[in-house]
Formats: structure tokens, sequence, C-alpha cells
């Protein structure tokens, strides 16, 4: 578990991790202790910025006076795809030419996807949220298992229009610290394996000394 601290000021740095045995909430409390035993004044922190990670919610409530989770606009959008059912498919495009089915599932996934991104370029929470009421009214019959997924807790993803505008690049997604993994498990694919947690730590620490010395360039 990792976890990035995100200042007002667009400032972003690693500031705790861990080895723990997948994301339950009794990890994730386990990981809000350790961070507040090591100095995290639980009362300034506004916002935790996550994919769907299980009890991380409840979590968040008990030891966050003041945080809100923030469900990565990413992801959500991402697990359109996996429930696409492709009903009522195009057969013409809008010349009349007739669509092979590949061609129909790219359009359909295309658009659907296009449609959920412009929820989130919305210039308020309430604009966001009628363009919300839009995109399920449209897809509802065609993507019903999708519109389902996508809207199951969809207000988690606007928490960030709650704060300044010029913060909502850096907390409405987890992009930065997907980058973070991805280069971990890069490393560690070159390794194969670690022969015990320690080996996966110092990986860690040495990735995130890497890359602030490429910052201080």
């Amino acid at each position: 578990l990792v976890a990035m601290a995100v200042w007002e000021d667009g400032t972003k740095e690693i500031v705790h991790y861990e080895v723990a045995e997948g994301e339950t909430q009794e990890t994730w409390e386990e990981m809000f202790k350790n961070m507040i035993e090591r100095g995290l004044d639980p009362s300034k922190v506004k916002i935790v910025s996550s994919d769907g990670a299980n009890g991380l919610a409840k979590v968040i409530e008990e030891y966050l006076p003041e945080g809100r989770q923030q469900r990565c606009i990413t992801h959500k959008v991402r697990n359109i795809e996996q429930n696409l059912e492709y009903n009522d498919l195009e057969t013409e495009d809008e010349e009349g030419k007739k669509l092979k089915e590949t061609e129909a599932k790219e359009r359909r996934r295309g658009e659907i996807i296009g449609d959920a991104y412009e929820v989130y370029e919305a210039e308020t929470r309430e604009e966001a949220e009628k363009k919300l009421e839009e995109f399920e009214e449209k897809w509802k019959e065609k993507e019903p298992k999708a519109v389902k997924n996508f809207m199951r807790g969809s207000e988690q993803t606007l928490e960030y229009y709650d704060e300044p505008k010029e913060m909502w690049k850096h907390i409405r997604t987890t992009n930065h610290l997907e980058r973070f993994f991805r280069d971990f498990r890069q490393r560690s694919d070159e390794i194969g394996a670690f022969r015990n947690e320690a080996c996966c730590l110092g990986i860690i620490f040495m990735l995130l000394r890497y890359q602030q010395a490429k910052h201080r360039r």
C-alpha cells in the first residue's frame, strides 16, 4: 500500500508505503494508524483519492474527521468497458456504409466512454450531476449493466468539485500514483521474485530516491 500526498500548491510526494496482504478494511486501518504514528495530522486531510478499494471509506470516516473519499474518475470510466453488452449495435455509419461487428463495437465503446468522460469536463458539480443524469438516460436501455456499474457510487467521483479548481487535475484521479506503480512493476518483473519483504521495500525506496533525484535536475 502506498500513500502519495498532494499539497495545495500541487506538490506531490510519496509519504508512506508498506507491505500488506491485500486491500481490506483491516490493512487500510493499519496503514492509517502507522501514518498517524509517524506524524500525519488526520484533521488536515481533506480528500483521499483512490479506486474502489474495499473498506477504505469506513476507515476514512473513522480516522480522518475532515476527509472525504474521491473515487478515481479514470478507474470509474475504464470499468465501463468491462460491462458492455453491445445491445442494438448500429449497422451503418453516418454515410450509410455497412459496419462490421468489430467496427460497430468499437464505435459503441468509444462513444459511451467519451460521454462518460464528458461528465467530468463540467465547470461545476451541478452541471456534472446533470450530465450524469443525461448519460444514464441515453445509455440505460442499450447498456444497462455498464450504466448501473458507472452510476453506482458516482457521487464519490465528484468530490473534487468542492476543492479549488486548480487542484482538480491533481486529486480526481490516481494517475500520478499509478505511474509509480508501473515503474515499480517493471523493475520487480526484472527481478522475478523477492527473497523477503525487506527486498521489496528496498526496491520501492530506491525507486523513490531515483525519482526525487530526477525531479531535482
